[in-house]
């Protein structure tokens, strides 16, 4: 017989029952990992029990995630090569370009932040290679973003939650932190240097600035690295900041959900541009709109959300998972069953 899982004061959700075997096929399917908020939490609303070890399987190596990488890494090094160094493309051709390839270049580095890439005895150091080498046109050191990162999963929507800054002040304030994310989530810079993966982080900003001079040893100028690289990768970063951590993490109404009470409600779907049920976004967002699949089951590949979305999203909208449009806040009534 199924169990009633009481979401607030007027809404109850049927749910498999809570036996042993259940719990059991949906943990196998989770990696330990620094940081990793359990899946059963004291939360006020707890959460289903939908998916199963199947659900849950993902392939020794995630070729999808492995293709975004050299994809991204390839668009980057051409735009250096043939527009800082070679100088035959003007750089109002390869500004879009050049931000679009640092953009995707985050999901790779994201996802080996979270171990979903690879399995077996080397994944590892797959993880650290990947990771690394994404967060490069970034500027992204990718151990310091891992633990920061995860402290957000941990903390999600509450005062430790390093990611508050960007959905705070007004909307010019906020276009600010969006191109300077980093800086605005040190609360405490003079605790920087006693931070965890502090070491490897400035290590990994010397080895870029080395890269930079070497660059400049060979004839790329300043100023080309500023059009080409360091300008369209800030605009990455106001659209990633912008995309994945204010748009699916903004809430409405008198109550702010933290995912100590509701983890359902402290992240959403962006369903389109102007309405929920809009242009689907899975393609040039790379299924980033889809951020509630990744904070309820973080050990997944990027290309694994869409399946888990389509296969349960009646229950999870149940459970109060609110669909949004990317560009305008959502009424009531437009958190619906409309997509």
């Amino acid at each position: 017989m199924a169990d009633t899982l009481r979401v607030d004061a007027n809404t109850t959700v049927s749910t498999p029952p809570l036996d042993a075997g259940s719990i059991t096929d949906f943990m196998a399917g989770l990696e330990c990992q620094d940081l990793a908020i359990s899946p059963y939490t004291s939360a006020k609303v707890k959460r289903l029990v939908l998916i199963t070890a199947e659900d849950l399987r993902t392939p020794t190596i995630a070729l999808p995630t492995i293709a975004v990488a050299a994809g991204s890494l390839a668009a980057w090094a051409s735009v250096l090569y043939y527009g800082a160094y070679k100088r035959k493309v003007s750089s109002l051709w390869t500004f879009p370009v050049m931000t679009a390839a640092c953009f995707a270049s985050f999901t790779p580095a994201h996802d080996a932040a979270h171990s979903s890439i690879a399995k077996g005895a080397y994944k590892t150091p797959i993880h650290q290679f990947v990771g690394i080498l994404s967060g490069v046109p970034l500027f992204l050191p990718f151990h310091g973003f891992r633990h920061e990162h995860l402290l957000h999963h941990k903390h999600t929507g509450t005062d430790k939650d390093p990611d508050m800054v960007v959905l705070q002040g007004s909307t010019m304030t906020r276009f600010f932190v969006w191109l300077l994310p980093e800086f605005f989530m040190l609360q405490d810079p003079k605790a920087l240097a006693k931070r965890p993966k502090a070491v490897e982080s400035v290590m990994f900003h010397l080895i870029v600035l080395c890269l930079m001079k070497m660059m400049c040893n060979r004839g790329v100028s300043k100023m080309a690295l500023m059009k080409y690289w360091a300008l369209p990768s800030r605009a990455a970063w106001w659209l990633l900041t912008c995309l994945f951590a204010y748009v699916p993490h903004r809430q409405q109404g008198e109550h702010h959900y933290t995912v100590l009470d509701n983890v359902y409600k402290t992240t959403s779907v962006t369903g389109g541009i102007l309405s929920s049920n809009g242009l689907n976004l899975a393609v040039p967002l790379l299924n980033q709109h889809l951020h509630n699949i990744h904070h309820l089951y973080p050990q997944l590949p990027f290309s694994h959300y869409g399946a888990i979305w389509a296969k349960h999203k009646d229950a999870l909208i149940e459970a109060g998972t609110e669909i949004r449009p990317l560009l305008a806040r959502p009424s009531r009534t437009d958190t619906g069953r409309r997509t």
